[in-house]
């Protein structure tokens, strides 16, 4: 009977193979001594490959697909605080805008103020509208002004100033009063 001298065994993409050196001084016999001795290797080969098959799959080496709760949870917080910097941020220039708005109107008011006080009393314009630059940068922007008598005083005038726009949707004004004397400022 041959003598198997060494014998290893691989598994290798899923399948079984043998590699097998034997002694060729040990081979004596027919060839169905051969066969039956590759037959027994190949059994016991289709047993230890089936054992270990079984061992890997009750095993905890299992890969597991998905995400970890705590995976789930870090990435929850990182998407909510990019949404709310992208809220405030969207705030901020709302809040921004309406701001701007504010000083353009607030600086058609003072240039319209100055001018009236450069003009001479008796040449002050009447109530009505008046034309700005500016008034093109305030949607639908348009500017009036309001001249009285202040206590029914003929040396002093009430001039009220009111720049008004639209912002979403919403009629928005400033106001300003003054007052301007016959003789100037003393």
């Amino acid at each position: 009977m041959p003598r198997l001298v060494h014998s290893l065994w691989f598994i290798s993409a899923g399948r079984l193979a043998t590699k097998s050196q034997w002694r060729s001084s040990d081979i004596s016999g027919s060839a169905e001594l051969t066969a039956d001795i590759v037959h027994r290797n190949k059994k016991t080969a289709n047993y230890q490959f089936r054992e270990a098959k079984h061992i890997l799959s009750t095993t905890n080496c299992k890969v597991k697909h998905g995400f970890t709760l705590l995976e789930i949870v870090l990435a929850l917080f990182l998407i909510l605080a990019i949404i709310v910097m992208l809220l405030s941020a969207s705030g901020t220039l709302v809040s921004s805008r309406s701001s701007n708005l504010r000083s353009v109107a607030a600086k058609i008011q003072s240039r319209e103020i100055e001018t009236l006080r450069k003009m001479s009393f008796d040449s002050l314009p009447a109530t009505g509208s008046f034309a700005d630059a500016d008034l093109s940068k305030l949607p639908q922007g348009s500017a009036t002004q309001t001249l009285s008598s202040y206590q029914s005083s003929p040396d002093i005038k009430l001039v009220t100033i009111q720049v008004t726009w639209v912002e979403n949707n919403a009629t928005k004004s400033l106001s300003e009063d003054t007052l301007i004397y016959k003789n100037g400022l003393k």
